[in-house]
């Protein structure tokens, strides 16, 4: 029952965030309404964490819990200990795209140009 739950939360909040990433005309009116509203994640609070310096915004279910947790440097913070621990750095610092190559070479997306934190913050 505790994992029948988990999974099914865990899929929601996926399925929250996917709809931060169409548009209006692909998503349903009453997931519109819930993000007009701010019931769910709306699409400019989610995408700011995908411009630099990509630096906040990592909430994906509502978005409720941004601001404390960008004030008090949560995700920041938890990228530095995963750092510490795996040294495993942030794809933001090293601007690695996971798969992104094989993507490009099946056709499926163009080669992207994001730009690093560091990258954004020097200009």
């Amino acid at each position: 029952l505790w994992m029948s739950t988990a999974i099914s939360f865990i899929n929601l909040s996926q399925e929250l965030h996917k709809w931060t990433h169409q548009g209006r005309d692909q998503t349903a009116w009453w997931i519109n309404t819930l993000q007009d509203y701010n019931v769910i994640v709306t699409r400019k609070g989610h995408l700011a964490h995908h411009k630099p310096p990509f630096e906040s915004n990592y909430c994906i279910v509502s978005g409720h819990c941004n601001s404390l947790a960008d004030r008090i440097g949560l995700f920041r913070g938890l990228e530095k200990a995963v750092f510490t621990l795996t040294g495993n750095v942030a794809r933001c610092e090293n601007n690695e795209r996971l798969l992104e190559d094989r993507v490009v070479e099946l056709g499926i997306k163009r080669k992207s140009v994001t730009l690093s934190r560091n990258e954004s913050t020097e200009k």
